[in-house]
């Protein structure tokens, strides 16, 4: 596809980063929150690659934004941590499923649900619908461990102000004392305050545990299955514990 040109890498959350590219191309950029591309850069004598999910895309200006997970010992992560402003990737491909295209567009809301990093290409997706005047309610639900673990709350907060149908809640497995936000995992949690689901659409991005579970569990209350969609990260699941489908599903209401 073309070279990117690095114009942020910054911190967000322990553990994770924003990565901003400057995509140098002759061709006209057609990604949106969801697609799927391929970054690569050279490390000595090593060509380091791996694909990595869109969070935003300008195509006015020709930058895309990931947010992505520095995994402590890993081959690529924390050499592309170390890149500054100015340094070079290669972005490769165009694959995967814009968020856009994935939802349905005739609910009465779509919620959206991430653990970790998915919450990224959410963030992203929920910008760009609004931005684009989406009048239906939007609510979207992020699973971390601890609150140090937690991001993008200052801009969801601001997008929150600015649409008043436009809802997110945090919720955090290992909580301290001081969180006031949702407890437990997300799958848990966030029947608490959802409502009814029988005429909404979802989404799930991030860990595959999280996202096999909660599609099951919508299965099992009566949801239609194109009304569910997903994109798995990592720690696609074996099998599963029907007993806690079952509690979890009592928590849901068609």
């Amino acid at each position: 596809m073309g070279l990117g040109v690095i114009l942020e890498n910054k911190a967000m959350g322990r553990g994770n980063r924003w990565l901003k590219l400057q995509v140098q191309d002759s061709r006209p950029l057609t990604h949106e929150p969801g697609t799927v591309v391929g970054l690569s850069f050279r490390h000595g004598e090593d060509l380091l690659r791996h694909v990595y999910t869109v969070s935003r895309a300008d195509p006015e200006n020709g930058t895309l934004e990931f947010l992505y997970r520095v995994i402590p010992g890993g081959r690529m992560t924390p050499l592309l941590e170390a890149l500054a402003p100015g340094a070079e990737l290669q972005v490769t491909g165009r694959g995967g499923h814009p968020i856009r295209h994935e939802v349905d567009t005739q609910p009465e809301g779509i919620v959206l649900v991430s653990t970790g990093t998915g919450i990224g290409p959410l963030y992203g997706f929920s910008q760009m619908a609004l931005d684009r005047d989406l009048k239906i309610p939007l609510k979207l639900f992020a699973g971390f461990r601890e609150v140090q673990d937690a991001c993008l709350a200052d801009e969801l907060g601001e997008m929150a102000a600015q649409h008043a149908n436009f809802e997110w809640r945090f919720s955090l497995s290992k909580p301290d004392a001081a969180w006031t936000g949702l407890r437990g995992y997300v799958t848990e949690s966030m029947a608490e305050v959802l409502g009814p689901v029988g005429k909404l659409h979802f989404h799930l991005v991030g860990n595959g545990d999280m996202v096999v579970e909660l599609y099951e569990v919508l299965m099992a209350v009566g949801l239609k299955d194109e009304r569910v969609t997903s994109e798995i990260y990592f720690n696609y699941p074996d099998t599963l514990d029907p007993e806690r489908l079952k509690l979890l599903a009592s928590k849901f209401r068609f």
